[in-house]
């Protein structure tokens, strides 16, 4: 399929050229969740489906290796049903008497030493921060 030869053609590029020419997606996220066999995600990255294959005609920056972006998008859309129609999995648990809205802890290492990084974690869905020591630096 040409859609598969386009999407294995990609090299996903930091600060992909494509994202800059589309205006209302981000080839680069669809590109990935669709090489990743997550075609559901892709769909998703996708919200506006008339409006999607509009571009930013000034901006000239190519994809170096040519990645026929349009045919990957319409071979998304075109493959499924409408993603809106995904169930909210609940992912709560409970530890030790203690309810959490998902398992997801960060353990007690480097990630969760300093403030910044626990207030990232919480702020991306993370539902808590295992410790062992708290101080003042």
């Amino acid at each position: 399929m040409k859609a598969d030869i386009e999407i294995h053609k990609c090299v996903l590029c930091h600060n992909a050229p494509c994202n800059k020419k589309y205006k209302n997606i981000k080839p680069e996220r669809i590109i990935r969740a669709a090489k990743f066999d997550n075609l559901e995600g892709a769909r998703y990255l996708i919200n506006d489906k008339e409006n999607c294959f509009e571009k930013d005609e000034s901006y000239n920056d190519v994809c170096p290796l040519n990645v026929n972006i349009d045919i990957i998008i319409k071979s998304i859309i075109d493959k499924g049903d409408n993603v809106d129609n995904i169930e909210d999995v609940d992912l709560s648990t409970e530890i030790c008497g203690i309810k959490l809205e998902n398992p997801f802890i960060l353990s007690s290492s480097i990630v969760g030493s300093k403030y910044e990084m626990c207030r990232r974690a919480f702020k991306q869905g993370w539902a808590g921060v295992a410790t062992k020591t708290i101080c003042m630096m």
